[in-house]
């Protein structure tokens, strides 16, 4: 019996997009090579495009290209940037948000490393030669220069016993200041970050490691193939009032006949588990109470939705906070019961 190949989504072939090119043969035949199936996505404009997108891969690849467009950015376009066509911004943008509000793997290659960070909320450098201490010639297609791993990161589990990476560099953009979800991997000799993680399924480097493959990039290939193989189930966090016990135990059997991976709650405060609030001080009941707030947020963090317990409609102010947190993280949320409109 064949073993199904993972199907990674592209981004991003846009047929406007003509400073690019065709994009796709090297990162196709990278993906290739370590046991995946490539296929680009071609313009997708709107939320509910990436979410089919989502739906149907098992990954995403964002990949290399010219400059992101200034309205993206929130600044002026710089006088040396040259854009990249306004309808693949749209689409990575879209994707980049969507697969990192799921638990996809996602490798973002370039541009596609500076529009990921964009997309979560970091910050743009638009030309990194306007920075003094910017010496490496790194829009030269045909430099090598060394790059440093952060001792315990994803880049440093990839390459194993190795704290540098000799690699290529064509840009003269970068990323500036890392969004807040994001670790540093690497970075090089004059300080122009080179890679970064989110957990263990998002990589992103400034390099080109589909250009490398002979020269030692292949594991990076192998790591992202085989972490879009694993079969992927979707996530759902319960979230509701704990008066709904019995309500809450339904939903996680239902789900989970379904082939979910439920995340419910941990103590259930409202009707059962009094044990832990008895004679327990009022400093410490509420130094516990935010303890498992912030902790249902980071079970939201984990989730691709939320599933919201409203038995008879009722929502209170800490599941309307999770609702609006989760909504802010872009998951989606879904009731046991039709909400309320107003």
């Amino acid at each position: 019996m064949s073993i199904k190949k993972p199907r990674i989504a592209l981004a991003s072939y846009i047929l406007s997009d003509t400073n690019m090119g065709q994009p796709g043969a090297t990162y196709q035949n990278a993906v290739y090579r370590s046991g995946g199936l490539g296929f680009m996505t071609g313009a997708v404009l709107t939320e509910e495009e990436a979410e089919q997108v989502y739906q149907e891969y098992d990954g995403l690849l964002l990949t290399g290209g010219m400059d992101i467009g200034a309205e993206f950015l929130g600044e002026a376009l710089h006088e040396k940037a040259i854009p990249a066509a306004h309808d693949r911004d749209v689409t990575e943008f879209l994707l980049a948000k969507r697969f990192m509000a799921g638990t996809k793997p996602i490798l973002a290659i370039c541009r596609g490393e500076q529009v990921l960070n964009a997309a979560m909320g970091g910050t743009h450098d638009q030309h990194i030669f306007d920075r003094p201490e910017v010496r490496i010639d790194h829009q030269n297609k045909d430099t090598r220069h060394p790059v440093s791993i952060v001792p315990g990161t994803l880049l440093s589990a990839i390459f194993p016993g190795k704290t540098e990476l000799l690699v290529n560099s064509t840009h003269h953009q970068a990323v500036k200041e890392l969004a807040q979800v994001f670790t540093l991997n690497a970075v090089s000799p004059d300080g122009v970050i080179e890679g970064y993680s989110y957990g263990d399924r998002v990589l992103a480097t400034q390099f080109h490691p589909e250009k490398l493959i002979d020269e030692g990039m292949q594991p990076i290939f192998d790591w992202f193939v085989g972490k879009c193989a694993k079969k992927s189930y979707k996530v759902v966090t319960l979230c509701g009032s704990t008066r709904f016990r019995e309500a809450f135990m339904e939903a996680q059997k239902r789900l989970t006949l379904e082939g979910c991976i439920v995340i419910s709650v941990g103590l259930f405060g409202h009707s059962g588990d009094s044990e832990v609030w008895e004679n327990t001080d009022e400093g410490t009941l509420t130094r516990t109470k935010e303890m498992l707030d912030d902790m249902h947020k980071r079970k939201i963090d984990m989730a691709d939705e939320i599933y919201v317990i409203n038995v008879g409609g009722y929502i209170g102010s800490s599941t309307r906070s999770e609702i609006e947190y989760a909504a802010a993280q872009g998951k989606a949320v879904n009731y046991l019961e039709p909400p309320e409109t107003v």
